[in-house]
């Protein structure tokens, strides 16, 4: 940043402090005899631009005033005074000329557009000369200028109240929207003062007293804001982390999170215009989601017509110039299974296959996402059927774009040739996740009686005196 062309005052935010004046105005009442060259007043005032080297285009620049009294002599020449000040002006675009720099009150605008920012006010100036209230700064902008004085619902004295040689700070913050076309070094140049006169600025001798300063900054429109918007098709409230990387400026690589109700803006610096290249991506990704990305521009220019982009991992910004570009992220919602397995126990009996496939339905109260399924209006369900054998399984794929997918599972018909027992009551699926069930059949079977090896014998002994007996009573 440039310095202004007053020499520089030693800078300690929000504590008083004894500096000295850079135009002090030096006014005396016409008194009479030997008091008038006794009597003094003067104001002290500093205006600086806080950070830099470089302040933004359309970013906040505090601006920090200095000021207060300089050497303040009372009318016997030698008690300290105090001044008080109830009015001071800023004006935020002036014209500049460095070879004879216009002096405050003398400003003209030059058409750049620079605005105050409203609520940014603070100080640490008081009202009273030991112990004093901290004052209420009102504000008023007419044109380019700000107009600062002491609000009337201060304690008395409704002033700015500072002994000799005592100054204090006000804060406050501007924002540069545009350059004027002639403005081709792009600095801004701005006025500070109090008035000498109409009682802006009094000395507790009775004296008026005035000062100003001015303020010169570079300023640079090489600066470039992404602005991040997230959504989930479900309306997930979970934060996610998103990231910017870029192969120069500065910072190289940011990340927030984010959530639906928030927006973050990524903001790079120091590149030269047209050779920025961005890309902005969500990392990790939450599970049971896939992300969509919309890359655009609301201000921003880039030097290539397609220097903006998106595919299925992220936004990209290609030969940046400057200005806002916007990447909007939506976390679709992955559809959810649901799977019901049969399985037949058979008791009694070494024959699997005794019973064939048996009728099993699923039911969810979202989109069945399956050709054949059907939706029944009466009880506001999906349904899909099939005839599963012994091992055999029905999968649902569930839509979950919107909410969570409740579904369950039974046969549509059983015998009571078998018992019937299942864990596929209802259940709620989120988002990409699944769950199974099983349906398991008893079947039972009392079988046919069989002969020991004994009762085989006596069988066949008993046979055979039988056949013995009718072949006598034959012959």
């Amino acid at each position: 940043m440039k310095r202004s062309f007053e020499s520089s005052l030693l800078r300690r935010r929000f504590k008083k402090h004894n500096k000295t004046s850079l135009f002090a105005i030096f006014v005396a009442a016409l008194l009479p005899g030997q008091v008038f060259a006794q009597a003094q007043c003067n104001a002290q005032m500093n205006a600086e631009a806080l950070g830099g080297p470089l302040q933004y285009i359309n970013e906040p620049i505090t601006i920090e005033l200095t000021m207060g009294a300089g050497t303040v002599v009372e009318i016997d020449g030698m008690t300290p005074g105090y001044l008080d000040i109830f009015n001071f002006t800023y004006d935020m675009d002036c014209e500049y000329d460095p070879n004879n720099p216009a002096t405050w009150p003398n400003c003209t605008p030059t058409g750049n557009t620079v605005e105050f920012v409203p609520g940014t006010v603070t100080t640490d100036c008081t009202n009273a000369e030991v112990g004093g209230d901290v004052v209420t700064l009102a504000t008023q902008v007419v044109e380019e200028q700000i107009l600062f004085s002491v609000d009337p619902a201060t304690p008395d004295p409704d002033a700015i109240r500072n002994s000799s040689g005592e100054t204090c700070q006000v804060q406050f913050d501007i924002v540069v929207t545009s350059i004027a076309g002639d403005n081709l070094e792009r600095e801004i140049y701005e006025l500070t003062g109090i008035a000498g006169t109409g009682g802006d600025a009094e000395c507790s001798n009775g004296l008026p007293a005035g000062a100003g300063s001015s303020v010169l900054f570079d300023l640079s429109t090489v600066v470039t804001n992404f602005w991040v918007t997230k959504d989930f098709s479900d309306d997930n409230p979970d934060p996610v982390n998103v990231n910017i990387k870029c192969f120069t400026g500065l910072p190289l690589e940011q990340s927030f999170m984010i959530t639906e109700d928030t927006t973050v803006g990524f903001v790079v610096k120091s590149y030269v215009a047209g050779e920025l290249d961005c890309e902005i991506w969500e990392e990790p990704i939450p599970g049971g989601y896939t992300p969509d990305y919309l890359a655009g521009a609301t201000t921003g220019v880039t030097a290539d017509t397609g220097g903006v982009s998106e595919d299925a991992d992220g936004c990209y910004y290609d030969d940046v110039i400057n200005g806002s570009f916007t990447c909007a992220i939506t976390n679709n919602a992955d559809p959810a299974t649901f799977t019901v397995t049969k399985r037949w126990e058979y008791f009694n009996s070494t024959e699997e296959d005794l019973y064939g496939d048996v009728p099993v339905s699923i039911f969810c109260d979202n989109e069945i996402l399956i050709q054949g399924a059907i939706f029944d209006p009466s009880s506001g369900y999906w349904s899909l059927s099939g005839f599963l054998g012994d091992g055999e399984s029905l999968t649902a794929m569930v839509d979950t774009s919107a909410d969570s997918a409740n579904c369950m599972a039974s046969e549509t018909a059983t015998e009571s040739l078998f018992e019937s027992s299942d864990d596929c009551d209802s259940r709620t699926i989120p988002a990409g996740g699944s769950s199974e069930c099983t349906i398991t059949n008893s079947l039972f079977f009392e079988g046919i009686p069989t002969l020991s090896q004994y009762g085989l014998v006596l069988m066949a002994l008993l046979m055979l005196g039988m056949g013995m007996v009718g072949v006598r009573r034959l012959s």
